[in-house]
């Protein structure tokens, strides 16, 4: 849900490591994981700051990771 609203300021940096830290676990389903890159890509779009931090983690899974979360993370990045 938090890929389609807006989230309050004060809660981007809380969310963007959750997001951060749902996209880099393996073990979560892929589900979570695009969805958690999508939100973590909405707030990394008021912070470029952020964007080498999502890069690292979308593509340190590309490889080996199912096609919908390498669309999503070519899709993000």
């Amino acid at each position: 849900m938090l890929q389609f609203v807006e989230i309050p300021k004060r809660f981007e940096g809380r969310i963007y490591d959750i997001c951060l830290s749902l996209a880099d676990d393996a073990l979560q389903p892929v589900a979570v994981r695009v969805f958690a890159l999508s939100t973590a890509a909405r707030i990394v779009q008021g912070q470029p700051e952020l964007l080498n931090e999502l890069r690292l983690i979308a593509n340190k899974h590309i490889p080996h990771a199912t096609i919908a979360f390498r669309k999503r993370a070519e899709r993000v990045l």
